[in-house]
């Protein structure tokens, strides 16, 4: 898959033509000012509020445990036993609704879908828990001799002991508490997603940082051949960016952080490209839980992701856009975010934990979008693009973008290409794709000023039909010049 480019300001027309014959998106540049993408404010709290797992849509779980807590807008399904709340860190808490004692450990929008087998899922840690739909189970903190107990979460018209069911450890929770008349207003799902999706497409268009090398500190060809072990130096003190394919991550046979891994003020952003991504997670050396919580694999394009083995995930898994499937069983060490969660192979050892190592740093990137002065003998401001005097109203693009990427070049998702890989919107076109000047620019309109002394008759080429087919063969040059400059892209980018 090609990466997203980048654009360094607004092209001039035939360059936009050019792009859009080539099937090539061209987002503008921004920079992301720092922001932690889990806990991004929304309306004044944290869009995730407080919750390490938090998934928009339904959530089924096949074991073990949940060591946070856990918040979801659709439907619950629990086929074996389970725990929530089972180890929570304490770095980061959830809400207290009005008239409650303890924070909610676990929230469901929608209804209980219980199992077949006796099996109890377990709230730790005296969590307290909401459930939506009223229809699906009965609630109650009363035994059937009428003495006050654990709160228990059954299937509707059963009895309080009845198997299968959701207890808690505290018995300060009554049924009214759980099925809580002004749950739907307690957590906002929609503008939550809405400003996740928002960042994923962010995130992925920011710089790659990071260049992947072997063990000897040569740098490996793209795309990473399965197998590699790719090793990572990161620059201290900024957001180091790593930009793979779906097919080069579950290729991987492993991630080897060296001298150091990710710290507060070293994080890493792992931007995953690929609508699918199904295959093994890579294993990760040289780094362990304490660098979790500030690592964040983000999928900006994903809609199903599947990881069907390999080895546990140091870090936050951020897919808001995707149905997410975790069939291993090894840990994941960080937040989930995703549209929909399946938690646990459906036959075969029951999966391990979600560890409450939430993310707890911020990510930013810089924008490349400010054009540097090029060498072409015409001025290029920095900054804003503006018009600089040329005999014409309106531009006609040069033949060839100016200047090519130098071979070390490892363009990112989110790169943007500078000045010398394409047009300047105040570059002043000329003919020639070298040595531009104002004073060979051919006029393109019997409007616009006369061509040099020499050429006289070039005014009168739109009436004979020449200046049109100079315009089309510019395009024509520009195709081809964008179409070299992709084909180098993508020889670095693979």
């Amino acid at each position: 898959m090609s990466r997203p480019v980048r654009a360094a300001g607004c092209l001039v027309a035939g360059g936009a033509l050019a792009a859009g014959w080539l099937g090539v998106g061209l987002p503008t540049a921004a920079a992301l000012d720092p922001v932690n993408p889990v806990r991004v404010d929304l309306d004044g709290h944290p869009a995730n509020s407080g919750f390490l797992v938090f998934v928009e849509g339904d959530v089924t779980v096949r074991g073990d445990e949940n060591e946070g807590t856990l918040a979801l807008g659709g439907d619950f399904a629990f086929q074996s036993g389970f725990n929530v709340n089972a180890n929570p860190s304490g770095r980061f808490e959830t809400f207290t609704a009005p008239g409650d004692d303890r924070p909610t450990a676990l929230y469901v929008g929608g209804g209980i879908v219980f199992p077949a087998e006796p099996v109890a899922l377990r709230v730790l840690n005296e969590g307290f828990a909401k459930v939506g739909d009223t229809t699906t189970y009965d609630a109650d903190n009363v035994d059937g001799n009428g003495a006050t107990g654990l709160y228990h979460i059954v299937p509707e018209g059963n009895a309080y002991d009845t198997h299968p069911r959701i207890e808690g450890t505290t018995n300060l929770q009554d049924g009214p508490s759980i099925e809580d008349a002004d749950l739907p207003d307690l957590i906002d799902f929609a503008g939550a997603f809405d400003r996740y999706r928002e960042l994923t497409t962010d995130l992925g268009t920011c710089d790659e940082t990071l260049t992947p090398v072997d063990a000897n500190g040569e740098e490996l060809s793209r795309p990473l051949a399965p197998g590699t072990t790719a090793y990572l130096e990161l620059t201290p003190g900024e957001t180091n960016v790593l930009t793979v394919t779906a097919d080069e991550l579950v290729g991987l046979a492993g991630l080897t952080f060296r001298p150091t891994g990710p710290e507060a003020d070293t994080p890493l952003l792992v931007n995953v490209l690929g609508t699918s991504v199904t295959g093994p997670f890579p294993n990760q050396a040289g780094i362990s839980g304490a660098n979790a919580p500030y690592m964040l694999w983000n999928f900006p394009e994903a809609t199903d992701v599947t990881f069907t083995g390999g080895t546990a995930v140091e870090g936050t898994l951020y897919a808001p856009n995707a149905d997410l499937a975790w069939q291993s069983t090894q840990n994941i060490e960080g937040n989930v975010i995703a549209r929909t969660l399946d938690y646990g192979p459906v036959a075969g050892p029951t999966p391990r934990e979600i560890h409450d190592f939430a993310f707890d740093t911020t990510l930013s990137c810089d924008s490349d979008s400010t054009p540097t002065p090029t060498p072409t003998g015409t001025s290029t401001p920095t900054g804003t693009p503006t018009p600089t005097p040329s005999p014409s109203p309106s531009e006609t693009p040069t033949g060839t973008p100016t200047g090519t990427p130098s071979p070390s070049e490892t363009p990112s998702p989110s790169e943007t290409p500078s000045p010398s890989e394409s047009p300047s919107p105040s570059q002043t076109p000329s003919p020639s794709p070298t040595e531009p000047s104002p004073t060979d620019q051919p006029t393109s309109s019997p409007s616009e000023t006369p061509g040099p002394p020499d050429q006289p008759d070039e005014p009168e080429l739109p009436d004979t039909g020449a200046g049109i087919a100079a315009v089309f063969a510019g395009m024509a040059l520009i195709a081809s010049g964008v179409a070299a400059t992709l084909y180098r892209r993508r020889r670095h980018t693979f």
